[in-house]
């Protein structure tokens, strides 16, 4: 992502959109989003979407 679009919600409006999409649409019982442990920034991004860590 470009250094412009950073700080703008985008990434978090998006992230919800496709949370909501998979119980919705896809009637998933689950969403599993990977990350490096070191990646606080996404982490933080899954968080903020309403997910939550379960294991590292």
């Amino acid at each position: 992502m470009r250094c412009e679009a950073w700080g703008k919600g985008y990434a978090t409006e998006g992230s919800r959109a496709l949370v909501s999409k998979g119980f919705t649409e896809f009637e998933g019982r689950r969403v599993v989003a990977p990350s490096m442990a070191v990646n606080t920034a996404s982490r933080r991004e899954m968080e903020k979407s309403g997910m939550r860590l379960v294991r590292t």
